[in-house]
């Protein structure tokens, strides 16, 4: 079969690095630091009846440093002096190893389902979950605190950044704080607008005794200033049911392009002309499947968000298969 052309997409670290199309089989790229430890390189075509043909490679990208002499120099001096230090201390060094278990705290809360990226100016979500150490269920009276949620957005210029260390008066931020009820669960979403300016984010929970933080410090890279970001409302997403997405941004979206990847295979592409718009999963989706919302500037920047959703497959015999077991249950009990 004779290609007319095809496309491809590079993905690095769930961001979209590159796009771009080819009219030849046999094409170069150049690798950036984006694309750095590994890429994900998708190339596809798609046919006349609509069936998208396509195939994945995942190659190691090494980056190059161009003061990595000076580094492996200080490196040796580093663990030199630290050996030499340990040392002179006792001169006398012995390993040993154990199994210790204990209980720090009553409760055990945890954050997940964030981005481990800031888009300034848009939202920040995350999951909050709250649960005993015991593993027991919480009381009504012990759901009656709240859960305390700190907020502390910094700017950090890249000098500021190294220089903070020395610092013994840091810069104490933006500071927000809410209080949140437990459900029963102990399960809950928060929500909060990222600042223009911030460059890092500091989460930390509070609930009777326990405490528990977390920081973001990584930040999307836009020359324009430019980020959009990608939703779902629906919490059970199945096969053969549409869901909807929502795509939220800072300034005017354009055309927007999707693809969705599951099991390292390409299962869908498409563009919309609006922000908000449903898809219907495949069998071929599931169990998991990643939407990657995109798209291209004028000056070619790339402006793109990841969203990971679970997909259930739905069995469409599953009534013939109960009766089956039904019967089956039957014929060994009268053995």
């Amino acid at each position: 079969m004779r290609l007319i052309y095809c496309s491809f997409q590079v993905v690095s670290r769930g961001q979209l690095v590159a796009v771009g199309k080819q009219n030849s089989t046999t094409f170069s790229l150049t690798p950036e630091n984006s694309w750095a430890p590994k890429a994900c390189i998708i190339v596809y075509y798609i046919e006349d009846d609509g069936e998208i043909i396509n195939d994945v490679l995942r190659i190691p990208v090494q980056l190059v440093f161009k003061n990595k002499v000076r580094f492996a120099e200080l490196l040796v001096k580093y663990y030199f002096y630290f050996l030499k230090g340990a040392i002179s201390q006792t001169g006398i060094s012995r390993n040993a190893s154990s199994n210790v278990f204990f209980k720090q705290h009553d409760y055990i809360i945890e954050f997940f389902d964030y981005a481990t990226i800031l888009k300034p100016s848009l939202n920040f979500t995350a999951t909050v979950k709250v649960t005993r150490s015991d593993g027991h269920q919480l009381t009504p009276e012990e759901r009656s605190n709240h859960v305390v949620i700190t907020v502390t957005q910094r700017n950090y210029t890249e000098k500021l950044y190294w220089s903070r260390w020395d610092r013994t008066d840091q810069e104490v931020g933006t500071v927000q704080v809410t209080n949140h009820t437990v459900p029963q669960n102990g399960i809950f979403k928060i929500e909060f607008r990222i600042l223009d300016d911030c460059s890092e984010l500091q989460l930390k929970a509070s609930f009777l005794d326990s405490v528990d933080s977390i920081a973001v410090h990584g930040m999307f890279k836009s020359p324009s200033k430019t980020y959009i970001q990608l939703k779902t409302r629906d919490e059970n997403i199945k096969v053969g049911s549409p869901f909807e997405l929502v795509v939220s941004g800072n300034k005017q979206l354009k055309e927007l392009s999707y693809m969705v990847v599951s099991r390292g295979q390409l299962v869908a592409v498409g563009k919309q002309n609006s922000t908000t718009f449903s898809l219907t999963p495949e069998n071929s989706w599931a169990p998991k499947a990643c939407i990657i919302v995109y798209y291209i500037e004028d000056d070619g920047e790339i402006i793109n968000d990841v969203l990971r959703i679970p997909v259930q497959l739905v069995f469409k015999n599953k009534v013939r298969f109960a009766v089956m077991m039904f019967k089956r249950k039957l014929a060994i009990s009268e053995i």
